[in-house]
């Protein structure tokens, strides 16, 4: 939802904008002058470039610092190579590889008699930003 609010950002006059997101609630912050409808992470589809975007509670933002005008060629990654599945299982395995890193890692650690060790990793909790 676009609300009739504005403020300044890096020199551009941006317009807010309510909206909501695999579970979360964010407000955006996102400049008409810049014609392009891209933003930070997966945030697109404003009319124009998304400057600043935070959820209700504040766990996650994204600010723009800067913006500095290049020319530049643009690359798509095109690899064979990619494999495609599906979101929920790759939602558990990222949720594997937050909780425990070092189980990604092939190497593995014994004792003095053989048997496998389990080393104990502190892991931090998972908070991930889509929570659907």
């Amino acid at each position: 939802m676009l609300v009739d609010e504005t403020r300044s950002m890096l020199g551009y006059h941006c317009k807010k904008a309510q909206l909501s997101f695999r579970g979360r609630n964010y407000t955006a912050w996102y400049a008409p002058e810049i014609p392009s409808p891209d933003g930070p992470y997966l945030f697109q589809g404003l009319p124009g470039l998304i400057l600043d975007i935070a959820d209700e509670e504040n766990i996650f933002q994204f600010t723009a610092v800067a913006l500095e005008k290049k020319r530049m060629n643009i690359y798509w990654r095109n690899e064979p190579y990619i494999m495609q599945v599906s979101r929920n299982d790759f939602k558990n395995v990222e949720r594997n590889y937050f909780e425990n890193p070092a189980g990604f890692i092939s190497m593995k650690a014994y004792d003095e008699t053989g048997k496998e060790l389990t080393i104990p990793i502190n892991s931090k909790k998972f908070n991930p930003i889509e929570l659907q």
